[in-house]
């Protein structure tokens, strides 16, 4: 199978996060991405999820599940604004485009289902998709939009 280049990215997000004392915005959009990235190569690499005994991708899919939920939880990323009545969407502090966070999100979306879909057979994917359902049932109420 072929690598994503997230872990390569993963390592730069992390050295910027660490050597820094304040988590800006981009840099937690930056995680989210990696993360996105990572959970995506567990999922849909060879061989198919869940894989033996001794492959750990399902461990590693339930740590990103949970730390995607933590982050949500602490920093913010992922809780969409409500739009305003102006429909202005300039007003972002973000240096990234407005749909870069909306982008993230619509793959994390699309990961998450194609979870759901998974057979319950392994208990390792069974635990896996019991922090899918966490994660979706903390999502913001516009989530589904």
């Amino acid at each position: 199978s072929v690598m994503p280049d997230a872990p390569r990215r993963m390592n730069v997000s992390l050295r910027t996060i660490m050597t820094t004392t304040n988590t800006t915005e981009q840099q937690r959009l930056d995680l989210l991405s990696v993360f996105v990235g990572t959970l995506a190569w567990t999922i849909r690499c060879d061989p198919p999820f869940p894989g033996s005994n001794s492959d750990r991708r399902t461990e590693l899919a339930e740590e990103i599940l949970r730390v995607l939920f933590a982050m949500r939880a602490v920093s913010g990323v992922g809780k969409h604004q409500q739009p305003s009545s102006s429909s202005s969407s300039s007003s972002s502090s973000s240096s990234y485009p407005p749909s870069f966070e909306e982008e993230s999100m619509a793959q994390l979306g699309i990961l998450l289902c194609d979870m759901l879909h998974l057979p319950n057979a392994d208990i390792r994917v069974y635990n896996v998709k019991l922090n899918v359902v966490n994660l979706l049932m903390d999502a913001p109420s516009n989530y589904s939009n």
